[in-house]
């Protein structure tokens, strides 16, 4: 019974590292559909979530959810309200991410999940990076982004999850000992990091040089 997390930057390859190691063991894996639960339970779209991960400016701080109702706010913008509370955000994270470990064997990617689990005994975090150089080229043969929006476009990104996370982790943002492994995909083969993601959470997967299997997906 084991929880795998992966924390990663965009154009490292996470996804598609997460994705194998899940079809290999056939666990659950969690990746977009967490996206798709936390806006509805904040009774939000999908752009106004998009907006608020991406950039402070789009959130709705403690301070004036402490003089401005939850009420008013439903009220003045409807049941799709285009406003996102941090604090309601990482209660919605915290208790999705929750449920999803507490049925074990599930490869749970970002999100702050190695966070949010960093005291639970049958979970393994890793976190995944990648040479600058290694990451362009990553975006542009596998993720399609034009050669010549790359650099601005990760480096958006990347701003978006330092801002992210360190709402979410605080000082610990930068906390190395969050996790088991890192793992620089630039020294490493996607079959390479496999291995030694499986080694280190001590798992047996027949599959490990063979054939994938096929993920389970599971709704709460």
């Amino acid at each position: 019974m084991t929880v795998i997390t992966i924390r990663h930057e965009f154009a490292t390859g996470g996804r598609e590292l997460g994705q194998m190691v899940a079809d290999r063991l056939g666990y659950q894996y969690v990746d977009k559909n967490l996206f798709q639960k936390i806006a509805d339970n904040l009774s939000v779209s999908d752009n106004s979530l998009k907006s608020f991960e991406k950039t402070r400016h789009f959130y709705i701080t403690n301070l004036f959810l402490g003089l401005v109702s939850k009420n008013y706010i439903k009220r003045i913008a409807g049941h799709d309200r285009s406003v996102v509370c941090d604090v309601e955000y990482q209660n919605s994270l915290k208790s999705l991410i929750t449920k999803f470990a507490a049925k074990d064997n599930v490869v749970i990617l970002g999100r702050a999940a190695c966070y949010f689990l960093k005291n639970t005994d049958h979970c393994y975090r890793f976190r995944v990076f990648a040479p600058m150089e290694w990451r362009e080229r990553y975006a542009v043969e596998k993720l399609k982004i034009p050669a010549n929006k790359v650099k601005k476009g990760m480096a958006e990104k990347d701003e978006s999850q330092r801002w992210l996370f360190k709402m979410i982790y605080g000082n610990d943002y930068k906390d190395r000992y969050l996790y088991h492994v890192s793992l620089n995909m630039g020294l490493d083969s996607f079959e390479q990091a496999a291995q030694i993601l499986l080694t280190t959470a001590d798992l047996e997967c027949s599959n490990l040089s063979g054939t994938y299997g096929e993920a389970k997906v599971v709704s709460l």
